[in-house]
């Protein structure tokens, strides 16, 4: 790339300044006002769910281990009431 390049691209950029500066002081500050609100809505939404997501975290870990204490009681209810038979063929001495 050479210096052309270069100088083009500012002076595009210097034009671009100048009509920016060309355009009233209401859109300006209008364009600051739009800004300003996404801003905030967009904060909003982000400790929203934020907040949510430390609420939903303790209620799904609980859960958890709800499940996990039915899946264990039913195992040893299944357990309960069989026999397993086996014959010792070797027994090591270690």
């Amino acid at each position: 790339m050479n210096n052309a390049f270069f100088r083009r691209q500012f002076s595009f950029v210097q034009n671009k300044l100048k009509e920016a500066n060309r355009q009233g002081i209401f859109q300006r500050a209008l364009a600051w006002l739009l800004l300003g609100f996404m801003l905030v809505i967009g904060l909003t939404i982000f400790v929203f769910m934020l907040l949510l997501s430390w609420l939903l975290i303790p209620l799904y870990l609980w859960r958890q281990r709800q499940f996990i204490k039915r899946s264990q009681a039913r195992t040893t209810q299944s357990s309960e009431g069989q026999t397993i038979e086996a014959e010792v063929i070797s027994k090591r001495e270690d």
